[in-house]
């Protein structure tokens, strides 16, 4: 399942819900959600502070690890505003009609998740057989055909395979192309984080390798490894559980 994209900013970004449950319950892959609009402008009266929107951001660690274990096999790759060419009337409608089908599919869900609680019942049939066989029923939409290769497409369409197995080609391989996609655009070097922007190409490959070799020897030992540590100083929090 081909589920994160890469914007020219050199972020990884999860746009789906359901893509997100399937990483986080299957492959212990948290990501960092997004803060509600409001807290962006200045609407603090009442509103949580606790990140729980999409896209949510994958760090380069964890897509390394999903990438070498063969979880998912590529990098969906955002273009530029600027260089994509207007869509279609079709691709116009069909985006419409999947904005109306998302709206009235999360107004169902508030009304239900309401009307539960509202009995008492809502903790039960979290954990109930129907809910349980949804999520199972889910889960095998995104089952993935084996492959020992990661493919992403370029601009011109071509397929290019990479070897999932050997970490350190992998490692440069991602690197050579968050910097190859932030080219595309003028403002990538305003909008990048501060680990994209270490001068030297040598000391980022060291860097983000040692980093994902300590985040994959912890993953391999079965904890939950989150990166929202930026109140915490740190690179990453681990969990014994979930």
């Amino acid at each position: 399942m081909e589920c994160v994209n890469l914007t020219p900013f050199g972020e990884f970004l999860v746009w789906t819900a359901e893509a997100v449950i399937w990483l986080r319950r299957n492959y212990r892959i948290i990501g960092r959600a997004s803060l509600p609009l409001d807290l962006f402008k200045g609407c603090y009266h009442n509103k949580s502070k606790k990140p729980d929107r999409l896209p949510v951001r994958l760090s380069f660690e964890e897509v390394a690890l999903l990438l070498s274990k063969g979880f998912i096999h590529g990098i969906l790759c955002s273009r530029p505003v600027i260089s994509v060419a207007e869509p279609s009337k079709e691709t116009i409608e069909a985006y419409h009609d999947a904005l109306m089908k998302n709206a009235e599919e999360m107004v169902n869900i508030f009304k239900t998740q309401k009307r539960l609680k509202s009995v008492g019942y809502y903790g039960q049939l979290l954990n109930g057989l129907k809910l349980r066989q949804q999520r199972q029923a889910r889960s095998k939409l995104f089952n993935h055909n084996d492959s020992s290769s990661v493919n992403t497409v370029d601009d011109n369409g071509c397929s290019k395979s990479y070897d999932t197995n050997n970490l350190n080609s992998l490692v440069t391989w991602l690197i050579q192309l968050i910097q190859e996609k932030c080219k595309a655009t003028s403002f990538s070097n305003q909008h990048t984080d501060d680990q994209n922007n270490i001068s030297s190409t040598q000391d980022m490959y060291i860097q983000r390798l040692q980093s994902c070799l300590i985040y994959m020897d912890l993953w391999n030992k079965g904890y939950y490894i989150s990166t929202s540590t930026v109140k915490m100083g740190g690179d990453l929090l681990v969990y014994q559980g979930e």
